[in-house]
């Protein structure tokens, strides 16, 4: 298997929809329509088509993304501050994302009681960028399981989700493998 940027598939049963906060944005459609720079020299940028470039906020906490040729979907949460006037806006890892996969890691793993698939491989058109040679190997395959240990649990990531080639929205993976190490009831 050579190296290669591969489509990760986060499975939408893994990622609930949170509490979308006041409920202000939920239900809402936002178009880009220009960029203010922080630099007075540089000015605002106007976008040429704003309907390239947009986020609509579900009621169930999950927002569906437009930046040009790419979409994705993922969970939102909104928190107002305590002054009323500001707060903040954040997104869950999306739906799809990609992963650097190099001599790595994939699952045949069968979801149950005690093993639980967190992220998959696409199961076609896996190549993002690069070249991929095997990609039957890992098409559709997990790329991150959680499974039982005693009264812990086991996160295997098959992908080095902390390498500097890898893109940002992966280290989530790692963080919340760290974050979840306390003894926990069993995966439903």
């Amino acid at each position: 298997m050579k190296r290669s940027l591969a489509t990760l598939l986060l499975l939408a049963s893994t990622m609930p929809g949170r509490a979308a906060g006041d409920g202000e944005l939920g239900g809402t459609n936002w178009r880009l329509v220009q960029i203010q720079s922080m630099d007075d020299a540089q000015g605002t940028t106007r976008v040429g088509d704003p309907s390239l470039y947009t986020v609509s906020f579900g009621t169930d906490g999950r927002a569906t993304l437009r930046l040009n040729c790419n979409r994705a979907t993922g969970p939102w949460q909104a928190k107002a501050a305590a002054d009323g006037q500001s707060g903040s806006l954040g997104f869950g890892m999306l739906a799809e994302n990609g992963a650097f996969f190099s001599f790595s890691s994939a699952y045949d793993a069968v979801p149950g009681p005690d093993l639980r698939v967190i992220a998959r491989y696409g199961a076609k058109d896996i190549l993002m960028s690069g070249w991929l040679e095997g990609d039957q190997a890992i098409a559709g395959r997990a790329a991150v399981v959680e499974a039982r240990a005693g009264l812990g649990r086991a996160v295997l990531i098959g992908f080095r989700a902390q390498h500097r080639a890898q893109t940002v929205r992966t280290f989530k993976l790692l963080f919340n493998a760290l974050y979840r190490v306390a003894p926990q009831p069993p995966i439903d």
